[in-house]
């Protein structure tokens, strides 16, 4: 963050210098330097989960008993973390995400049990029958269109 904090630019217009600009607000989207800071903080996160996980605090999910267990996925600024359905684990997680807020100065933002991503609910129910019984009526729908 030093760098990022103690930058000053210089602007030649017209043989003339303006400056020194100091920006105050940090990093703005399409800054060449953001893509590498969300690729290191998403590093952090990602490790912090996975510590996490090496210290038995929360447990991933497993799409089959031989399979690895997956305590989070990340596509673009979309993340997705996964853990055991229980109190203490939830609070774990909070304390996961807060840790990360404070390093990195990101929030993020919490979607609703009614939200979708990709058409698809992020929560799920009870019954897979009934959680994607929506995406089975919409294929339908298409294919007898």
């Amino acid at each position: 963050m030093q760098c990022v904090r103690t930058v000053s630019y210089q602007i030649v217009h017209a043989r003339r210098e303006i400056g020194p600009i100091v920006p105050t607000r940090g990093l703005c989207q399409g800054d060449p330097l953001s893509t590498y800071l969300f690729i290191l903080y998403a590093e952090g996160l990602s490790a912090l989960l996975n510590r996490y996980e090496s210290l038995k605090l929360i447990k991933g999910v497993r799409v089959c008993k031989r399979a690895p267990a997956i305590n989070h996925m990340l596509f673009a600024d979309d993340s997705y973390l996964y853990c055991k359905a229980s109190e203490d684990e939830a609070h774990r997680m909070m304390e996961i995400l807060s840790k990360y807020e404070m390093a990195s100065g990101q929030m993020m933002e919490e979607a609703d049990e009614n939200s979708k991503y990709l058409g698809l609910p992020n929560m799920m129910q009870r019954s897979k029958v009934t959680t994607f019984s929506l995406l089975k009526d919409k294929v339908k729908k298409r294919t007898l269109s």
